[in-house]
């Protein structure tokens, strides 16, 4: 009789045992992200014209975070990309630029993707980069957009053997333009003036403000006003001052 007894308690408590598995295995599921941390390098794209030394953009150039997917709960589906790379060379420059790209994007990313394990909305929606090499100079390119649709283009310049910081002068001679690159910008900004805002007037005091004010925010010049594209084309970035006031952000291509 006790055997009796003992066979059949167990034979429900199979029976809860099983009915519980199914309701756990029919129960909803919460998404989250999964990204995985990866040491890669990046893939430098070749510039039509030009050859590049993509071994050596891969040897200092790495990916220490890679993420991707679906952002959770999302309705219609929104997706995430976060890539933060990591400049491998020896100069304190580089390491400088490297702390800077950690304040500026690694830490938003980590945040992002709390906010994700939290059920709640990220604020970046993507954190990509590219970089390659035109003869001694490595430019580093980041790519940031927000899920309000703002995008910016942030760029490192360094010397691609050693990481140490690059000069107007170094960036003129890799771009084969002649002549002191601050009249050189200073003449570029001047024929900008010209053909947006006409040629200067006599006595035009707001113009000749404006101008100076232009030209002066590029004082002192250094790689954080102008970078090299993948076909060695060198762009001058500047505030541009508008005479009737205001002002806007320009990508000047020189010479």
């Amino acid at each position: 009789m006790k055997r009796t007894i003992f066979c059949t308690a167990l034979l429900v408590l199979c029976g809860l045992l099983l009915a519980g598995c199914e309701l756990l295995e029919d129960a909803p599921q919460e998404t989250l992200p999964v990204g995985s941390y990866v040491l890669a390098v990046t893939s430098p794209l070749q510039p039509s014209g030009e050859k590049t030394e993509p071994e050596q953009s891969e040897q200092t150039v790495k990916r220490v975070i890679n993420y991707e997917g679906e952002i959770p709960y999302s309705y219609p589906v929104k997706l995430y990309r976060y890539q933060l790379p990591f400049i491998d060379l020896p100069d304190q420059y580089a390491m400088i630029c490297n702390q800077e790209i950690e304040s500026l994007f690694g830490a938003r990313i980590r945040s992002s993707m709390q906010a994700m394990e939290s059920g709640q909305g990220p604020e970046l929606e993507a954190v990509t980069y590219l970089s390659f090499i035109c003869g001694e100079i490595l430019t580093l390119r980041i790519d940031e957009r927000s899920y309000d649709e703002k995008t910016t283009q942030t760029y490192y310049t360094l010397n691609a053997r050693t990481g140490a910081e690059v000069s107007a002068r170094e960036l003129f001679a890799e771009a084969g333009i002649n002549g002191e690159p601050e009249q050189v910008c200073n003449q570029t900004v001047t024929e900008l003036f010209a053909r947006r805002f006409g040629p200067p007037e006599e006595g035009n005091e707001a113009y000749t403000t404006a101008l100076t004010r232009t030209q002066m925010g590029l004082v002192p010049l250094t790689t954080k006003w102008m970078h090299l594209t993948e076909a060695g084309q060198l762009i001058l970035a500047l505030t541009l001052y508008h005479p009737t006031g205001g002002m806007t952000y320009e990508e000047i291509p020189l010479p």
